[in-house]
């Protein structure tokens, strides 16, 4: 029942928000936090429209700072989904929409409630940031979070603060909030429908946030689910949810219609050039209405009418657990002994995506600086080996990098840098095949990508392990299944023996710990990778005597000295065109 569902939300947060005025501040509030979030995110996920309505449907039974709470965390949590912020990181951005309220709630509901033209004040007596709830978050490494309270003394101002938002999650946050506040009902002050709200943002936001708001108009557009409507023929309706073509609402009782008809009582579509008028935050009188609005009536006629296709507010993420059955198809005739040509090229062009990354590889390497438009040309320029390991880079990587987190640009920058030098290596030493080499490191690397404790951080911080190893590279507590995860991840995807071996034991060869046959060249590659990637990347050259054994083994074994290794990296940084980021 959508009433009971959405009560239960507003219940929680109301004790929620006792806790932030009466207890202490500690790791049991911020778990509470979590956990409030948590659940609101997967209401969310299975009633998008239900959920993402209530910020239109002001509950004058609640506290303004109950539903101020309440909005901020939703359209925190729609602006991240619509964006495709991963949901550890859209949690921490909720976490942080909450926290700024719940600290302050009194201020908060005085200031709002407060007739700012009458008595000048034009400076908001709110937006304290509260030290010891900052330490707490700070000693429990809630990196996101912490930014994200950290805006309390903005998200209140009538001035937007271009120096405190300075990143795309602060500036979700900031939007989001700002959303809440400018919709939501006061006593004094200027009240603003959903497209007008956007409209005033758009004006004051720096442009180079636009793009988290451009995602909006397709879902849930500037008539959003829970907002009210005049039609052309001068009737007034709820948008009960978004379609490819128009809007599905339900005509409503006004002051000249006391009782509708019961003809013209039932859900329909409505076409957005009938709409004339799409009306602020209305008031929510009775919980029970969820029900006539969400219920079972709107099931039914959109099970009769799937003609008109629903807008998704969660984007399809497709899974990387295992590798596509389009890619192992194409791998599959790559790999056979008799090719046939044209069966290839048919296979690689079933997926446009694939044919366009084979294209413009190839266009890259023609040395007539000519464009590749056809995939047999680019097939014949790049070489089946390449092919293979092009498409299935490709694959591995738009996969692991469907959502967005702060840490993203960067790791995709030290993945280039790492990537390339492991090609290098083994371009020069002939040890393997550059293709393959490039493979296994990508496959090495990818656990960060999804590493739940990494993609919430927005500074990057290594730890104390020795640089040959993946652990080195992440400074979280969740470190030891790192590299069983891209073990795991190849032999899904199918990938040789060989290679699964080299993933087990590339960080064992120092101290013969290896449990299987294995190349130790191979190895040494991954590591030695590993090194010089975080040598250039960090600008920090500094390594413990463990790496130093490492590496002086590993250059042995694979037959290069430090004037070839520094030859390497100078190739490196001039091909690469990766910059470093900074904080």
């Amino acid at each position: 029942m959508p009433e009971k569902l959405v009560k239960q939300h507003y219940i929680a947060l109301v004790k929620l928000l006792k806790n932030y005025r009466t207890g202490p501040l500690d790791t049991t509030l911020l778990n509470a936090t979590q956990l409030f979030c948590k659940n609101l995110y997967a209401a969310a996920k299975a009633h998008p429209d239900l959920i993402f309505a209530q910020p239109q449907l002001y509950k004058l039974q609640l506290p303004l700072v109950v539903n101020l709470s309440f909005n901020s965390a939703v359209l925190t949590c729609l602006m991240a989904v619509r964006n495709k912020f991963a949901p550890s990181v859209t949690l921490q951005l909720m976490c942080g929409s909450v926290s700024i309220y719940g600290l302050e709630q009194s201020s908060i509901e005085e200031h709002y409630r407060m007739d700012h033209s009458a008595t000048n004040a034009s400076t908001p007596k709110i937006g304290l940031q509260n030290t010891t709830f900052i330490q707490l978050l700070t000693t429990n490494q809630q990196q996101l979070w912490l930014s994200s309270y950290r805006l309390c003394p903005h998200v209140h101002s009538s001035h937007y603060s271009w120096r405190s938002v300075n990143s795309l999650s602060l500036a979700l946050v900031y939007i989001a909030n700002k959303l809440a506040i400018l919709c939501m009902p006061k006593p004094h002050g200027k009240l603003l429908s959903f497209p007008k709200a956007i409209k005033h943002l758009s004006f004051i936001c720096c442009q180079k946030w636009y793009t988290l708001i451009v995602p909006l108009l397709a879902y849930p557009c500037l008539i959003p689910v829970g907002s009210y409507v005049r039609l052309q023929d001068g009737s007034l309706h709820i948008v009960l949810s978004i379609c490819i073509d128009g809007i599905v609402t339900k005509p409503l009782a006004n002051k000249s219609t006391k009782e509708l008809d019961s003809a013209k009582a039932g859900i329909q579509f409505t076409a957005t050039q009938q709409i004339a008028k799409v009306y602020p935050c209305q008031q929510l009188k009775r919980f029970t209405q969820l029900n006539l609005w969400w219920g079972t009536e709107l099931e039914q006629w959109l099970f009769h009418n799937k003609d008109n296709t629903q807008k998704a507010a969660f984007d399809l993420i497709r899974p990387f657990q295992h590798a596509p059955a389009s890619l192992l198809v194409i791998q599959d005739q790559l790999n056979h002994v008799d090719s046939d040509i044209t069966l290839i090229i048919k296979a690689i062009e079933k997926d446009p995506t694939y044919a366009q990354q084979l294209q413009a590889a190839a266009s890259l390497i023609n040395r007539q600086k000519q464009t590749v438009q056809n995939t047999q040309h680019g097939l014949a320029m790049l070489g089946f080996e390449r092919t293979n390991s092009l498409l299935l880079e490709f694959s591995l990587l738009s996969r692991l990098n469907q959502q967005y987190f702060p840490l993203q640009p960067a790791l995709l920058t030290f993945s280039e840098i790492f990537i390339n030098i492991v090609s290098k290596l083994a371009s020069n030493t002939k040890i393997t095949t550059p293709e393959l080499a490039r493979t296994t490191a990508y496959f090495l690397i990818s656990r960060l990508f999804t590493l739940p404790n990494f993609r919430t951080l927005n500074h990057w911080e290594r730890s104390v392990a020795p640089k040959f190893s993946l652990a080195s590279l992440v400074n979280v507590k969740a470190t030891e299944d790192l590299k069983n995860s891209g073990y795991l991840l190849a032999k899904s995807w199918q990938q040789n023996e060989s290679m699964l071996k080299v993933l087990v034991n590339y960080d064992l060869v120092l101290n013969g710990g290896t449990n299987n046959p294995v190349n130790n060249q191979d190895c040494y590659l991954l590591g030695i990778g590993l090194i010089l990637a975080q040598n250039y990347y960090f600008n920090d050259a500094r390594q413990c005597e463990e790496t130093n054994r490492y590496l002086k083994n590993g250059l042995s074994e694979i037959g290069l000295n430090q004037a070839k290794v520094s030859n390497i990296m100078s190739e490196v940084a001039s091909s690469s065109h990766a910059f470093c980021h900074f904080d």
